[in-house]
């Protein structure tokens, strides 16, 4: 994807560069992103139209995201996924930053220390990722490519003690070997053909399936095509790609599952390497993921429902479902925003308000969850016990 500037964009729509920079920093071009103080403006950007405020509302969780983002609202799902997903991320790639600390940069851009020290790389990276996600949701609508990758770890590593290295590679693929859990990884003069293949095949799949999304980040893992960072490229793909496939995939906590099961992850990628193809990362990835989905950490099992999930992968199945897959990923929904109505549950899970309307009414009469307040303001509540004969 080529990338233009405020001057050249201004030209183009015939407007002003102040009202590009506005349209920019008000959230309105998608994919548009800061370097420095320089906006980057995706050559295909159209010209926002005029909105009206009063009567243009959120509709899908992803533009929920955006709506946050631009608004700069604290307490919200945006608000926490960034500062979970940043947390997490860094700390799966050894950032000794704790989850307080992490907030606190995301909140105020500063950082406090009580005691010990902290690494300034961990400081920078962590601000850094911060933007990264912002990118991910931006560009949720376009299809991955070599240029968007190579911005990532562009923003990701830039600041870094890393950047100021010779042999390291910044916002490009990388120069010297290396590897992943242990195994050698794709060299680096064979890097570029590997990446386009990568991107040539999954982007040619119509009807992409589960597999072919955790595929892709096993693939990419494989060829490692970056210095370093390569682990957190590949998961704000993963995160992009499996939230295009299904919004609700923006808020599970899969990174908090990875961060917990590193030596599988690394274990997984082993295994399928030696087998030649991605089946063991594929049924690894799943069963993390599905445990993602249905709540964070052991939240859902104090509700008293043994949850099960069924995304559509391939008729792979877990037992004991008491919770269709869109129960499940409403309840996920709800724990992230309490204030969700069921108009924009339907909108996000593409199915119509009388169905959302009618597994919400089971999921009350089965005491898993409850609605308090009015219909415009109220907020729904995970109960603690629930009765699961439904």
């Amino acid at each position: 994807m080529k990338y233009i500037s405020v001057a050249e964009t201004a030209k183009r729509w015939g407007v002003s560069e102040r009202s590009v920079r506005g349209y920019c920093a008000g959230g309105k071009i998608d994919g548009a992103f800061l370097t420095g103080k320089t906006w980057n403006i995706p050559e295909t950007a159209e010209k926002p139209d005029r909105i009206n405020k009063k009567t243009d509302t959120p509709k899908t969780l992803l533009e929920v995201l955006k709506a946050e983002k631009t608004a700069k609202l604290h307490g919200g799902i945006y608000h926490k996924i960034q500062i979970d997903l940043t947390y997490n991320s860094n700390h799966i790639e050894g950032s000794r930053l704790t989850h307080d600390q992490t907030r606190y940069i995301f909140e105020t851009n500063t950082i406090g220390v009580s005691d010990g020290t902290v690494k300034v790389d961990d400081v920078v990276e962590t601000a850094n990722h911060f933007k990264c996600i912002d990118m991910v949701i931006d560009n949720a609508n376009y299809a991955p490519s070599e240029a968007f990758s190579k911005q990532l770890h562009a923003v990701l590593k830039s600041g870094t003690s890393d950047s100021r290295l010779d042999w390291f590679a910044v916002g490009n693929y990388k120069k010297l070997p290396n590897e992943v859990g242990g195994m050698d990884t794709t060299a680096p003069e064979n890097v570029g053909a590997e990446m386009k293949k990568l991107l040539a095949e999954y982007n040619a799949i119509e009807g992409k399936t589960f597999d072919d999304l955790l595929d892709f980040h096993y693939r990419f893992e494989r060829i490692h095509p970056f210095q370093d960072g390569n682990g957190r490229t590949g998961r704000y793909w993963q995160t992009a790609i499996l939230g295009k496939w299904r919004s609700a995939f923006y808020a599970a906590p899969i990174e908090n599952i990875v961060w917990e099961n590193q030596s599988g992850y690394y274990l997984a990628i082993r295994r399928s390497t030696l087998l030649g193809n991605s089946e063991p990362f594929i049924d690894f990835m799943l069963e993390r993921i599905l445990q993602a989905i249905k709540g964070k950490g052991e939240e859902l099992k104090n509700v008293g429902v043994s949850v099960g999930v069924n995304v559509g992968v391939n008729s792979r199945e877990i037992s004991d479902v008491k919770l269709t897959e869109r129960q499940t990923i409403m309840v996920s929904v709800i724990k992230s925003n309490p204030k969700v109505t069921a108009k924009q549950m339907s909108e996000t899970l593409s199915v119509t308000v009388r169905t959302i309307e009618r597994d919400l009414a089971l999921m009350q009469k089965a005491g898993i969850i409850r609605h308090e307040g009015s219909d415009k303001t109220g907020v729904w509540v995970i109960l603690e016990h629930g009765n699961t004969n439904f």
